[in-house]
C-alpha cells in the first residue's frame, strides 16, 4: 500500500487522565487534523476525549486477541509482533492514515492504549514522520481519577499508571519525543505547546498568535479535579507504591 509520507502525525502517548485530552485540544487548537469521528464527551471529559472512533477499535481489537484491555496489568506475549493480530492491526492502521491524514501537514491521535500499541504504527508506518508526546500526571491524581471513574482500587491505579509510563516511555525511546506534565500545560499552555515545537522539530499550522488564542480558549484550569496534597501521599496504605510512582515521576 503506498504512503504519502510528507506530512507529520504526532502521538500523544499517556496514561488514561493523565490530561491528554487537555494536550490534544491544544494541538487541534494549533491547526493539527485530528480526523473524524471522535469520541463524544462524558461526565467524567466535559469537552470531549478527542480519540478516534477507528484508533480504539484497532487497538482493543489487537488486545482482545491476547485477552487484554487498556485496564489489564498483564503484559504482552513474546513475539506478539509476528500474531496474525499484529498483522491485522497493521494493515487496519494503514488505512486508516490513507483515509484521515494522508493529506494533512501535521495531524495527531491519542489513546491511552498507546502507551503498549506504539510499536504497531512505527511498524504500519515506517515511512512516515511519526513524533510522540509523553502526558504525564502525578500517579496519585490519576489514581484517584480512576477511583472515581472506574472504580479502581488507588493501588491498582498506581500499578497502571506505572505499568502504562513505563511501556510508554520504552516504546518511543528511539523516536522523537518530548514530554508534558499536567499541571504545567494547565499553568502555561501556550508555552508549553511553543516549547513542542522546538522539542519535536515542527512548526504548528497556525501562526503563535492564533493558536495562543484558541489555546487559552480550550483550556479550563477548573476541569482539573484531582490535586496531590502532601497528606495524601503520607497515606501508609499506599505509601510504597506512591513512593515508587513518585520517584518514576520526578524522573522525567
Amino acid at each position: 500500500m503506498f504512503i504519502n509520507s510528507k506530512g507529520t502525525g504526532v502521538l500523544v502517548v499517556g496514561m488514561h487522565r493523565s490530561g491528554t485530552s487537555a494536550l490534544t485540544g491544544s494541538l487541534q487548537a494549533s491547526g493539527v487534523t485530528l480526523g473524524s469521528p471522535l469520541i463524544a464527551q462524558d461526565r467524567f471529559n466535559e469537552k470531549g476525549y478527542l480519540e478516534l472512533k477507528e484508533v480504539i477499535q484497532i487497538h482493543e481489537a489487537f488486545l482482545r486477541h491476547f485477552s487484554l484491555d487498556g485496564a489489564s496489568l498483564a503484559s504482552l506475549p513474546i513475539n506478539w509482533e509476528q500474531s496474525d493480530a499484529a498483522e491485522t492491526a497493521r494493515l487496519a492502521i494503514k488505512k486508516l492514515f490513507q483515509m484521515q491524514f494522508a493529506n494533512a501537514k501535521v495531524w495527531a491521535l491519542k489513546d491511552p492504549r498507546l502507551c503498549r500499541a506504539l510499536p504497531l504504527w512505527q511498524q504500519a508506518l515506517p515511512d512516515v514522520s511519526l513524533k510522540v508526546i509523553l502526558a504525564l500526571r502525578h500517579p496519585l491524581e490519576v489514581a484517584n481519577s480512576l477511583l472515581s471513574r472506574n472504580n479502581f482500587s488507588i493501588n491498582r491505579g498506581l500499578l497502571l499508571w506505572i505499568q502504562n509510563v513505563l511501556e510508554a516511555e520504552k516504546n518511543s525511546r528511539e523516536m522523537t519525543r518530548s514530554t508534558v506534565c499536567y499541571n504545567e500545560l494547565i499553568d502555561n499552555p501556550s508555552v508549553i505547546i511553543t516549547r513542542l515545537e522546538s522539542d519535536l522539530e515542527l512548526k504548528w499550522p497556525l501562526i503563535e498568535g492564533e493558536r495562543i488564542e484558541n489555546i487559552n480558549h480550550w483550556i479550563e484550569p477548573n476541569l482539573k479535579h484531582y490535586t496531590v496534597s502532601k497528606a495524601a501521599i503520607a497515606q501508609p496504605i499506599f505509601k510504597p507504591l506512591i513512593d515508587t510512582a513518585s520517584e518514576l515521576y520526578r524522573f522525567f
